[in-house]
C-alpha cells in the first residue's frame, strides 16, 4: 500500500489562505499535537487517520487531493 505524505507547498498555500503563520498555529487549528505535525511534515511520521481529519477541520472546504501524494 502507498505511503502518503504531505505536499509541503500546497500546505503552505493553505495556510497563507487561512491566516495560519506557523507549526504551533497549524496544530492547533487540526487539534493535534505540534510534535506530532513536525513528525508528519519532516517525513518520520505517516499521517494517520487523526492528522487527516485534523487537516479536513484546519482547511474546509479545501481539496485534501491536492494536499496528500503518494510516496
Amino acid at each position: 500500500m502507498p505511503r502518503l505524505r504531505i505536499n509541503r507547498s500546497v500546505l503552505n498555500d493553505y495556510m497563507a489562505a487561512e491566516g495560519i503563520r506557523s507549526r504551533n498555529a497549524l496544530a492547533k487549528r487540526m487539534g493535534v499535537n505540534s510534535a506530532t505535525v513536525y513528525r508528519v511534515l519532516s517525513g518520520s511520521q505517516a499521517p494517520g487517520e487523526r492528522f487527516y481529519l485534523g487537516l479536513k477541520t484546519a482547511f474546509p472546504g479545501r481539496s485534501m487531493d491536492d494536499l496528500l501524494v503518494k510516496q
